[in-house]
């Protein structure tokens, strides 16, 4: 009869109404994941950008870092260089020294024998 099949019809909206309900809840539920991944995703590419720029500074100090090994290492050879010419100097200066003694001694013994 169509009482009984009006009452079926209204038990079978209301099973469809609980699964509509459930699937609007799984909805929401993925796209609570979607946000999540989205912001996931974002985070990734700030991180990657920041890691760019580390990587250019990296690269930035180690070109810096070339450069003044290489001028230390001419500095060096200077310094070996003036260090040979002190050596060299102090050499001189000794053998003036003694020259200057043997002048010296020289010029007594020539009073001496005048």
């Amino acid at each position: 009869d169509f009482e009984s099949q009006k009452e079926g019809m209204l038990a079978r909206i209301g099973e469809l109404n609980n699964v509509m309900s459930e699937k609007d809840a799984q909805i929401d539920e993925l796209g609570d994941k979607v946000n999540s991944l989205i912001s996931i995703a974002a985070e990734k590419d700030s991180m990657i950008s920041a890691l760019k720029i580390i990587e250019d500074r990296a690269s930035s100090m180690t070109n810096r870092i070339t450069f003044l090994e290489t001028e230390n290492a001419a500095l060096i050879v200077k310094i070996e260089e003036s260090s040979s010419k002190c050596q060299q100097a102090e050499e001189t200066l000794f053998k003036l020294a003694q020259e200057a003694k043997d002048t010296k001694q020289c010029l007594l013994d020539l009073r001496k024998e005048r």
